[in-house]
């Protein structure tokens, strides 16, 4: 296994070109991962290297999310894409990597609705399961000899899906908590395809009296598109700015679910489609 070092950073910080919003976030979140404030990682090898590593020191797994990255067929390259881009030292990136249990907790919610609602005659909805082609429905609504309705066609593509969910934990260029401190702790920043915003906010905790002066705390948000606070879903980070030859990583709580909870919303009728 490659070895991460422990290194403390004293570059300079350029403050990444994105937006940042005024408003303060009330982090109500208490499970925060003791990271000391100036703790950095250094690893030699890209993220794609990092996340296909046997073991790591932060003891945590990511084969589903390589389970995406490594998918590819004919009709379909976006995951490969994204692979291409995480193992080229020539481009920089940050991810919020994923850990196995992130996966699990969105395929367990998943999975509940729809034994609930009696739509598991597919059997259990799997991340394989998932990566079926492409395919339309075709509806043919009810009309009348006054209102004659065309047929109505939808179209599935579920690679999509999870494709959109994916880059939402990949941005571009670094951004880890020294530029974000530079930053003033909060940043907006559009991933790194389908131009979707997503929030990074840092701050330190409190210690021994001195405000500032304690353990890291970042929190990652999906702001659904708008500014009202209330409407945000949020997620900790367990551990960040491990930096590696093309970017940084910051891991996921792994309690945290893969998608913001949209994963039940946009997959519980596979196999039901309407």
């Amino acid at each position: 296994m490659k070895r991460i070092l422990y290194t403390m950073s004293f570059c300079s910080i350029a403050v990444i070109g994105a937006a940042c919003m005024d408003a303060t976030v009330e982090d109500t979140d208490t499970n925060i991962w003791e990271q000391e404030a100036t703790e950095t990682y250094s690893y030699d090898g890209t993220i794609y290297d990092f996340l296909d590593q046997e073991d790591n020191e932060f003891d945590v797994t990511f084969h589903s999310m390589l389970t995406l990255l490594n998918y590819d067929d004919d009709s379909f390259h976006h995951f490969s894409e994204l692979k291409s881009r995480l193992s080229d030292v020539s481009e920089e990136s940050t991810l919020l990597a994923i850990p196995d249990a992130c996966f699990d907790a969105a395929f367990k919610s998943v999975n509940i609705y729809r034994e609930r609602n009696n739509l598991t005659t597919e059997g259990a909805l799997t991340l394989e399961k998932l990566f079926i082609p492409r395919f339309v429905q075709r509806e043919n609504p009810e009309s009348t000899e006054k209102n004659p309705l065309p047929p109505i066609t939808v179209t599935f593509d579920y690679k999509e899906d999870l494709d959109s969910i994916l880059c939402r934990y990949v941005l571009p260029g670094i951004c880890d908590t020294h530029i974000l401190e530079a930053a003033g702790g909060d940043s907006t920043i559009n991933t790194i395809r389908y131009n979707y915003r997503m929030r990074l906010s840092y701050k330190r905790m409190p210690a021994s009296g001195f405000v500032g002066a304690g353990v890291k705390d970042l929190t990652y948000y999906d702001i659904n598109n708008t500014l009202q606070m209330d409407k945000w879903d949020m997620s900790k980070v367990k551990w960040m700015d491990i930096h590696t030859l093309n970017g940084v990583i910051h891991i996921m709580n792994p309690g945290h679910e893969f998608s913001f909870e949209e994963f039940t919303h946009r997959f519980k009728n596979y196999g039901y489609e309407k």
